[in-house]
């Protein structure tokens, strides 16, 4: 855990200030928050049914490399919830709305635009 955080993290709940102890964030009401592999726990997942949900995320991240990740998150969504596009279409959306595309970066997920204004 980084000292320039913990000036900035408080308690979820009551909104005190957290110190670090050890392993663990504690705010002065005794709340204690976990820190595992150097990230605070300050979400508490038991009793919500997302324990183990919560313990696969955090592998996820730690485990994973961004390219997987990446495939992950596609493959969830792209059955339902993509659609897939050419970059000239994007093009043609942005110059119909009046856009300059500054850059426009395809990739095997998706397409990103950054796009402005003229002026």
């Amino acid at each position: 855990m980084k000292a320039p955080l913990l000036d900035m993290l408080v308690d979820p709940a009551s909104g005190e200030p957290l110190t670090l102890e050890a392993d663990a964030l504690v705010s002065p009401s005794g709340a204690r928050y976990e820190i595992r592999d150097g990230i605070a726990r300050l979400a508490d997942p038991a009793g919500s049914g997302q324990e183990d949900a919560f313990d696969t995320f955090s592998w996820k991240w730690t485990h994973l490399s961004p390219e997987q990740i990446d495939q992950r998150v596609a493959a969830q969504y792209a059955p339902v919830h993509a659609s897939r596009h050419t970059p000239e279409e994007v093009q043609q959306w942005c110059a119909r709305a009046g856009l300059d595309v500054d850059r426009l970066d395809v990739g095997d997920a998706a397409i990103s635009v950054l796009a402005r204004r003229p002026g």
